[in-house]
């Protein structure tokens, strides 16, 4: 328990600011992240995009996948692309994790089936993340794009930026209440012999 007036009057009026200091670092933490997550859908919306079209265009799909060149999931940073059709079915892919293709959730496919863009995380396994992008392709056959790619360089920026922001908001919590506790006025303390009683003469 703390016996120290002076730092109790500290922490309390510090207390305020410090609340309100850890919320702008949590909010900056938070636009960082998603800045981050965000950016890694990059290249990947434009690839999904551009197959798709070509694909309703009436492109065929081992034409737009070079699955001469295939990307390990697990180990690559490298894009990948593969082709569904209506039903969800693999038509081509250049992905592969432990010589099969990653699983794509089947809600993924229906929620795209509207024509709307799907953005997710897709982890097939534990230690293997990837920013996916799913696009829904018409013409006569139709069906579904996922272009994705590894998120590992990602979390490993935000695990970064995590730890940064604990260092420098420790720091600042340290010169908030330092500050607080150097302005608070130090206790006065009265000499007993200032009230003795003036001794007798006689």
């Amino acid at each position: 328990m703390i016996h120290n007036p002076r730092l109790m009057a500290a922490l309390r009026k510090g207390l305020p600011t410090a609340i309100a200091t850890t919320l702008l670092f949590l909010f900056a933490y938070l636009v960082g992240q998603q800045v981050y997550r965000t950016s890694a859908n990059d290249p990947q919306i434009q690839i999904a995009e551009d197959t798709a079209g070509q694909l309703t265009a009436g492109a065929r799909p081992d034409s737009l996948v070079d699955e001469t060149h295939l990307v390990d999931v697990g180990t690559s940073l490298a894009p990948w692309t593969a082709i569904y059709d209506d039903s969800g079915n693999v038509v081509a892919s250049s992905a592969r994790l432990h010589g099969a293709m990653p699983q794509i959730p089947a809600g993924i496919f229906a929620a795209a089936r509207d024509g709307s863009e799907q953005r997710v995380t897709l982890q097939p396994e534990g230690g293997v993340r990837a920013a996916v992008v799913v696009a829904r392709y018409t013409g006569g056959q139709p069906g579904y794009v996922a272009v994705g790619r590894s998120l590992r360089e990602v979390d490993i920026r935000q695990g970064n930026l995590l730890s940064l922001t604990i260092v420098v908001w420790f720091v600042t919590m340290l010169a908030i209440f330092g500050t607080y506790y150097a302005l608070e006025p130090k206790p006065v303390s009265v000499s007993e012999s200032a009230y003795a009683e003036p001794s007798a003469t006689g």
